[in-house]
């Protein structure tokens, strides 16, 4: 499968998951992981540079409020102290498509 394909299936998968939900990015779900590594993996048509892209989006999610998803009405106290982590859910995607990217060899 080339880039050029590739892209274009996760664009296309991308769209299909976006009818389902209204997350994007910020809203502290796995969207923040996804929505960046296509968006980089379409204008770059290279898959370790838009693996980067995801780790980097799966990292902005620490210190973020959730707005979807089970995180958004559980484990975030109003007024709590402690530092908010990264999403599970999107940190695990981003694990998931490095470790994608280092088996392909990318």
């Amino acid at each position: 499968m080339t880039q050029d394909a590739t892209a274009a299936a996760a664009a296309e998968a991308l769209g299909n998951l976006k009818t389902y939900t209204g997350a994007r990015v910020g809203g502290r779900t796995v969207m923040d992981t996804l929505i960046p590594f296509v968006e980089a993996l379409e204008q770059s048509k290279d898959f370790g540079r838009a693996a980067e892209a995801a780790e980097d989006g799966a990292r902005s999610t620490e210190g973020m409020s959730a707005k979807f998803g089970r995180a958004s009405y559980m484990g975030e106290s109003k007024g709590e102290a402690k530092a908010i982590p990264m999403d599970p859910g999107a940190w695990a995607a981003a694990v998931f498509i490095k470790g994608l990217a280092e088996g392909l060899g990318m």
